[in-house]
């Protein structure tokens, strides 16, 4: 039986669809964790397209999708950093994000990074963890209008 997760690299008529499916993670997912406040403010980072365009082409962005559909996104950022990793809220718990997480894995391991890193969500902390990421410190980040917004910052020894 194959997958129906498929993983590509980011293509140019993409950043549409990611810059949704970034809100909507931010949004819908993030909710979960964060308030109102925090979620609103998150989501706003694809509000300006090109400068969303640019972010993404300038590291190894992929693509998982599900039977055809774009289901989740992951970026490195540099080649020892996730900087990205968000799952459309149609597809969360479906492995998506895990098959990403695989893949670029492997691909900082081919290129011979020793240490993988990330600032991680209450969201993606498990995730992360289960990968064998571990918690070097907690950070509070000033988001805008006054709201902090509290990350993990994780390492993985490759």
């Amino acid at each position: 039986m194959t997958s129906p997760i498929q993983l590509r690299a980011l293509q140019a008529d993409d950043l549409p669809v990611l810059a949704q499916l970034y809100r909507d993670a931010a949004l819908v997912t993030g909710g979960e964790c964060y308030s109102p406040e925090q979620t609103r403010i998150w989501a706003r980072h694809t509000h300006d397209l090109d400068q969303f365009g640019k972010v993404l082409g300038a590291g190894r962005t992929y693509v998982a999708e599900w039977e055809g559909e774009v289901a989740s996104f992951g970026q490195l950022l540099p080649m020892d950093h996730i900087s990205y990793l968000y799952t459309d809220p149609r597809f969360a718990r479906r492995g998506c994000a895990l098959a990403l997480c695989t893949e670029m894995e492997r691909v900082a391991l081919a290129s011979g990074i020793a240490h993988l890193r990330t600032e991680a969500s209450h969201l993606s902390r498990g995730l992360f963890a289960r990968r064998g990421f571990e918690v070097q410190d907690i950070e509070r980040v000033m988001l805008e209008e006054g709201v902090f917004f509290e990350r993990y910052r994780m390492l993985k020894r490759m």
